[in-house]
């Protein structure tokens, strides 16, 4: 779990210790929440990819990102960021579907229905944030998503 993405940038060996690798585990990885969407999401997908990097050793394929906020300055309530993102993704040879965007407080995912589906990113589910933040709304797109 990468929760501040300059510290744990600068994490050695010593933080990840290679017997994780060792414990027939599967992993995933939560990336930073403190990502520098307003320098755009090449810039947000330079941290991701590096941070996939740094736990390439424990076969971690997917991601879980927080999304832009609507209002976060990233254009297009935060799709021109995630477009941008998902090139410089897939340009590294990754699956968009292993990218795991979670509904937030200032994003319920709903605005972002393009985004999912084959060949799309895929969804973590809050189910705590659906219920304080009440986005039914998600909960419906969930419903008329063609998943694979």
């Amino acid at each position: 779990m990468f929760m501040e993405a300059e510290s744990c940038l600068s994490d050695g060996r010593n933080d990840l210790p290679t017997e994780l690798a060792r414990l027939g585990l599967s992993f995933h990885e939560y990336l930073p929440v403190d990502l520098p969407g307003e320098k755009g999401g090449s810039a947000v997908a330079e941290v991701c990819l590096a941070l996939m990097d740094k736990v390439a050793f424990l076969d971690a394929r997917r991601a879980g990102l927080h999304p832009p906020a609507p209002k976060s300055g990233c254009g297009a309530g935060g799709s021109k960021c995630l477009e941008v993102f998902a090139e410089s993704w897939l340009r590294e040879g990754r699956q968009l579907a292993d990218v795991l965007l979670e509904n937030t407080r200032e994003n319920d995912l709903a605005g972002l229905r393009a985004f999912f589906g084959r060949g799309g990113f895929g969804i973590c589910p809050d189910l705590g944030h659906i219920l304080a933040y009440e986005q039914g709304a998600l909960l419906t797109l969930l419903a008329e998503l063609p998943m694979d």
